[in-house]
Order: structure tokens, then sequence, then C-alpha cells
């Protein structure tokens, strides 16, 4: 470890071993270190025989006058091979950057002739390496840049200024693909351009990213203002609601549709699953329910006209529960059908409560769904009605424990000055809390219609 020559000088014949031995030795430790020979008498066949192992040189002792000069040629040679060395290493180290990066690289002769591709390049591209060598990179060109901006492109290579930016380019099955291409001239010691260098990143799953962000931000801003209704006025009666999508948009629904009779609308729906996809259904929902309501006064009638236009159009393992309520404020009833949907309460003043059960199934599962059903609740000064979607009572805790209706109403009741508005938000702050505050699973929704004095 300690032996670190800058070259070695040996006798050729040496004590139980000789000269080419001390060779073999040297080599094993560091090849690069020059071995020069000197010795009384060598013939021609061991002379060469030195030079073959790898010796630089051999100098008879009759002429070791010559030794001097010897060393110098030998230091020089090993200032070379150093280089040499080093050399080639930064070139295995560039060549395998080149062949293992995931861009593809492209180099190209001055006039745009491919002379070599990168293995990213077959596996972004779909060409092998054999199909393209000979080839200029038009065989990528997409259609989507016209003759000028290529023109301008080579234009600008040619004057040695390098190019960078985003194109679209085409695979060899025909796919389209977003890149971002950076192009270098290479120069020789004359500074001549010879070569390009163009190394190319695939965009595709970025830019779909981004795009796909956007969307579900715009959908997210549209939902919010879906989400941040305001119900009308109605004496003696204080209502709220509020919804909290799991992730950037939701699949919950709630609305308030006030009729010309006076009488109001509560609807409260879940679209199975949350997400862009839920969200898309859930806007439909909305969409279909608010012309539908404008024409037709029966709620039975309602949800059957929901339920013919979500049949088929759902796809597969998608459905739409629904609690559509009309509050009579004029006779004090509630009229409701549920299609699937979560049940909903009526907190009685005395500390009671109803269940408001489904009365048919999950809208868009069956085209021949009944949903002839309805129910009509009596409300009293002091009553509350209470809407939930199944996030809020099924929000579980560290041992999978769930909420449950029990907390629900409870919270309700354990509150009664509380408004509206103030109870919808403890509801959704007291299932986030049971559960550790950690990533919402579901999508959160409530209304609450509290019963007071007659206006």
């Amino acid at each position: 470890r300690e032996f670190h020559p800058d070259l070695v000088i040996s006798d050729y014949t040496l004590p139980r071993f000789n000269g080419l031995e001390a060779l073999r030795i040297v080599q094993e430790f560091n090849p690069l270190i020059p071995f020069i020979i000197t010795t009384g008498s060598i013939n021609e066949e061991t002379a060469v025989g030195c030079i073959k192992a790898g010796a630089v040189d051999y100098v008879l002792k009759e002429n070791i006058s010559r030794i001097g000069s010897s060393v110098k040629g030998a230091l020089v040679l090993r200032k070379q091979k150093y280089e040499n060395e080093k050399n080639q290493k930064e070139l295995r180290k560039l060549s395998g950057a080149i062949e293992q990066t995931a861009d593809s690289v492209v180099i190209t002769d001055r006039n745009g002739i491919i002379e070599f591709v990168n293995p990213a390049f077959e596996r972004n591209t779909g060409y092998s390496r054999m199909e393209v060598i000979g080839k200029t990179p038009a065989i990528l060109k997409s259609g989507k840049h016209d003759d000028q901006f290529y023109t301008d492109l080579w234009r600008r290579l040619l004057a040695g200024e390098a190019y960078r930016g985003s194109l679209i380019n085409r695979k060899k099955s025909g796919e389209l693909y977003w890149a971002e291409q950076t192009i270098n001239p290479i120069r020789n010691d004359g500074d001549e351009i010879t070569h390009f260098v163009s190394v190319v990143k695939d965009l595709t799953t970025l830019r779909e990213k981004q795009e796909q962000e956007f969307h579900l931000q715009l959908a997210r801003e549209v939902q919010q203002r879906y989400y941040t209704l305001i119900p009308p006025a109605i004496p003696g009666f204080d209502i709220a609601g509020t919804a909290h999508a799991a992730v950037e948009t939701g699949g919950d629904y709630f609305d308030f549709l006030p009729q010309p009779d006076g009488s109001l609308y509560l609807v409260i729906a879940d679209v199975v699953g949350h997400g862009f996809g839920s969200a898309l259904i859930m806007a439909e929902t909305r969409a279909a329910l608010r012309a539908y309501v404008s024409m037709v006064s029966d709620i039975r009638c309602l949800l059957k006209l929901m339920n013919r236009d979500l049949v088929g159009s759902l796809g597969a393992n998608r459905f739409v529960t629904m609690l559509l309520a009309r509050l009579d404020p004029t006779n004090r009833v509630l009229e409701y059908a549920s299609a699937g949907h979560e049940p909903g309460y009526v907190l009685r003043c005395s500390g009671e409560f109803e269940t408001l059960d489904s009365t048919a199934p999950p809208l868009g599962l069956f085209a021949d769904g009944d949903f002839g059903a309805r129910v009509v609740v009596p409300l009293n000064e002091g009553d509350t009605v209470v809407l939930l979607t199944d996030g809020i009572t099924e929000s579980t805790n560290g041992q999978d424990d769930p909420l449950g209706v029990g907390a629900v109403l409870d919270c309700i009741a354990r509150n009664p000055d509380d408004s509206a508005d103030l109870l919808v938000e403890r509801l959704y702050e007291m299932a986030r809390s049971f559960s550790g505050n950690g990533r919402q699973l579901d999508d959160m929704t409530s209304i609450i219609c509290k019963v007071g004095a007659p206006g």
C-alpha cells in the first residue's frame, strides 16, 4: 500500500528471480508504472520478450549513459498513460450516463444524419437503433409544427446557437408526445461544427398531470360555488348546509330549491366514490334535478325522472343515493322520498327521534325501480331535521370504531341554542376530531333544519 513509485528500474538478473518476474509483480500492483530493465548482456529474443511483457525500455550496462534519456521518456509515457486512463474513465462514465439516462439522446452529423441513439430513445419512441441510424430526426415529425419552425431551428443551429424548447413529436406507434428538447452544436479543434447532440425529455406524463390538476382545481372552484349556498329565509325555520370533500372534488351534493308555492326542497345526495369522476356525476345530477324540479311537482316523479336519466350513463358499480325532502312551511310538514340514501332524522324537542328511512333503490341501478313511495312527517316547534351523508357517521377512530348516528344526534341535542349554521360545522369538526384529524377518507355533508315558532 506504501508502494507508489513514479517508475521502476530493475536489473534483469536478480537473486532467486529475474527482471521479468519483477515486472509482473509491478504490473499486478499498477500497470501504469513504467518499468526499465538494465542488463550486462541480453540477447535479442529476451529483449523482445521484455518489451512484449510491458517493459518500456531495456538498457545495456555498456550503454548506461542512455539511462537518463530512457528515464525521461518513461516518465513522459507514464504521464500520457495516466492522462489516457483518466480520459478513458471519464468516457466510460459519460457513456454509462448516456446509456442509462431516462432521457433520449441523439447524435447527428452536421447534416442531421443520425449516428447514435441511446436505449432511452428506443424505449421512448418505439424505434430501434438500427431503424434510425442513417436517417434524420424528421421521422419524429408530428405535423404540429410548420416548415418555418424547422427552417428557423436549423438556421439557429448552423449559426452555432443552442436550442431549448418544447415541441410535439410522434412515436413509431403514431402516438403524439410532448418533449422538452435541448440541441447543442459540437465543434472540432478548428471551431467547426461537426455534429449536434440532442437530449429529449418526455413531458407527456408531466403535462397530463398538470392538465389534470388544472381541471381538478377548476372543478373544485365550481363545486365550491355549489357548496356555498345560502338557503332562502323562511319565517319560523333556521336552515343551513355544508359539504367538505375528501379530495379536490367530491361526490356529495346538497341543495335548496325554492318552489312557487312557498315550499322548499331540501336535497342531499351521495355519488358512490369520490374524486373527479364522482364530481362530474354530481354536477350532472344537480343539473338534471334543477331542470326537472321546475316542471314536476310530485316528489316521486322527480326521483323516477332522475333515475331514468342516470340508468346506463353511470358505468359499472356507479350509482347515486338521494334524499329529497319538501318542506311545507305553511302546514309545517316535511314530505320526503329517499333513493337508497343514508337515513335522515327528525330530532323531537322531547329528545326522541324519528328515522327517515330509504323508500326506493339508489338512482341509476335499475331502469324499472319503484319510486312510488313517499312519507309525510309533521313538524313541531323545537324539532330539528338532520340530513347526512355517510362520511360523517362512518368516520372512524384509531380502533376503526365508527362515530355513529348516536353521537351526531347527541351533539345536536346538547347544543339546542346553536344556530343551524353552527351545528353543521360542529358536526364536521366532531367527525374530524373523532378520526384524529388524519386524512379524510370520504366526503362529509349535512343539512340542518331547525323548527321554530310559527312566523
